[in-house]
């Protein structure tokens, strides 16, 4: 008797989120209508290789600073920010810039601005190495960087005026949770602005990855590890089922994962194509 089929159950938010998607649309068409120039962007337009892979084959070179770009290219700043010394540095340059950056993102550097303006000490709750961390970090001079509630300083606030914000993949769970204990250990600090800037794309995707991970015996996360929203997707999805994978491809060991499985959750991070989603979960179908 031949075994029923695996029930696959696609979340509803995969793909693109809408800042992808506009940052992807804005390179294509600089890339069209700009054929034979110089075309880079500085570092990934969108940390998706497989997505950048396609940029390339339709011609954007990928640097890596600024100093390595001849004079007079056409520059993609990326989506994820860039901080403004080095704008400064490629407009110096002579570099047409086109600047993809998503506008959630932007938002959130005017929140640093202002704060820092109102004079608050600006934290920003996020992974001190991601780009876009770096790029908010020259809007608000002087800011501290909390990747984990290890790391928050004790006594360091009082009397003070800070601001907290959270980089915009980052968990909610996990953002308002380490400012509990900052609150916690700076309690004579003077005054206190929340500001939950955590993407509502990133937030829906991150409960729905929580509630899909709880119905289904293996749950799958489609993207890239260098996504910092799809590894968070990874993470919560593991939180709450041990059988939780993140899967770059259809190739490697995906047809072993999904080999006699009865259910499977597909979820995918904010700059995974969905083209890259129906090659995988044509390999699920094959090999469920």
């Amino acid at each position: 008797m031949k075994r029923p089929a695996a029930k696959i159950v696609i979340a509803k938010n995969t793909g693109f989120c809408k800042g992808v998607k506009r940052a992807v649309q804005i390179a294509e068409r600089t890339l069209a209508e700009n054929p034979g120039r110089n075309v880079y962007s500085l570092g990934p337009v969108i940390h998706n290789p497989e997505a950048m892979r396609k940029l390339s084959g339709l011609g954007l070179k990928v640097a890596k600073s600024v100093a390595g770009i001849p004079e007079g290219s056409i520059l993609i700043l990326p989506s994820h920010g860039t901080p403004e010394s080095v704008i400064t540095v490629a407009a110096g340059k002579r570099l047409k810039l086109v600047d993809v950056t998503c506008p959630h993102v932007a938002s959130v550097k005017r929140i640093c601005r202002d704060l820092c303006a109102r004079g608050r000490k600006v934290v920003i709750i996020g992974e001190a190495e991601h780009a876009e961390i770096k790029a908010l970090k020259d809007s608000a001079p002087g800011c501290i960087i909390i990747e984990n509630e290890e790391q928050v300083p004790e006594g360091l606030f009082t009397s003070g005026k800070i601001g907290i914000i959270s980089q915009t993949t980052q968990s909610k769970d996990r953002f308002l949770g380490i400012v509990g204990v900052i609150l916690k250990k700076n309690p004579l600090v003077k005054e206190v602005d929340i500001c939950n800037t955590v993407c509502r794309d990133s937030a829906g995707r991150q409960e729905e990855a929580k509630k899909l991970a709880a119905q289904v015996e293996l749950m799958l996360v489609i993207g890239s590890a260098t996504s910092a929203n799809t590894r968070r997707l990874a993470e919560i999805g593991a939180s709450v089922n041990g059988n939780t994978h993140l899967v770059e491809k259809p190739a490697g060991n995906l047809a072993d994962k999904v080999k006699g499985t009865r259910s499977i959750g597909v979820i995918s991070g904010a700059s995974t194509p969905s083209w890259l989603i129906e090659e995988v979960i044509g390999c699920i179908k094959e090999n469920a």
